[in-house]
């Protein structure tokens, strides 16, 4: 336990907030299995910290167990339908929740804590962490800049808040591509996944190198940003991304056993 309210600064802003539901179920799950030690603050007037560890999870019917607080006279001050703040890391990264208390209650393996699933989740993720690669048969897509122009790019990989495209470095001329830079907008179509659908949307150039070559022509890595997806998109493109993170690690497993 702690003498200090010092709110981590993970929650002081949104940049890390997430989405997802399925993202913080799959970010749960994982801490319990890690048996992962959290930092528990009160939003009230209880300026000391407890600590607790993830017991069980349960989306489907707003579940979230704990251990009771330790010290343990930091359950005294629960309060049913309060807030608490719950701190950690997962897999090594910066990792925290809002949950709302519901009681301490009963099971067979004696007393834990309740509480809703949370409605807040806040994740350092690096950009590995919930990227993946795009099967290769997948179309190319063709973008649009804001002055106009149209380029044909292939899609490499996919991520929670943006994709990487691959286009020619080079005009129609043997010049170097003129058409991209950091912080320019384009405008994507409409992408389909087959199992899911992005719908067309802008995107941030956030980042471009050097990507090799295809045909004996060299190429540019686009790294974008999606800037206005729609929020009902964000949980079939969770799921489809966590699929594919599936699919490579199996892939990787037979493909070692081989």
């Amino acid at each position: 336990m702690s003498e200090s309210r010092s709110i981590p600064s993970l929650f002081l802003s949104g940049e890390h907030r997430q989405n997802s539901l399925i993202f913080t179920e799959r970010l749960l799950r994982s801490m319990a299995r890690e048996k992962t030690t959290l930092l528990i603050f009160f939003e009230t007037h209880i300026h000391l910290v407890y600590t607790s560890m993830v017991l069980a999870v349960d989306r489907e019917h707003n579940s979230l167990l704990l251990d009771p607080l330790n010290p343990e006279e930091g359950n005294a001050h629960l309060v049913q339908g309060r807030s608490l703040i719950l701190y950690g890391k997962s897999t090594g990264i910066e990792t925290g929740f809002r949950a709302r208390i519901q009681k301490l209650t009963e099971i067979s393996s004696g007393q834990v804590l309740q509480l809703e699933f949370p409605h807040e989740t806040y994740h350092c993720q690096r950009r590995e962490a919930l990227r993946v690669g795009l099967p290769s048969d997948l179309p190319p897509i063709r973008i649009s800049t804001r002055n106009g122009h149209q380029e044909l790019a292939r899609l490499a990989d996919l991520g929670a808040k943006g994709l990487r495209l691959l286009v020619d470095a080079k005009d129609e001329k043997g010049l170097p591509q003129p058409f991209f830079h950091e912080d320019h907008v384009v405008l994507l179509p409409r992408i389909d996944f087959g199992q899911f659908s992005l719908p067309a949307m802008t995107a941030k150039i956030v980042h471009i190198e050097p990507a090799g070559f295809e045909a004996g022509l060299p190429l540019l890595s686009l790294g974008l940003q999606f800037l206005d997806m729609p929020e009902e998109v964000s949980e079939p493109l969770a799921t489809y991304i966590m699929k594919r993170d599936f699919e490579r690690l199996i892939s990787a497993r037979d493909d070692h056993l081989a």
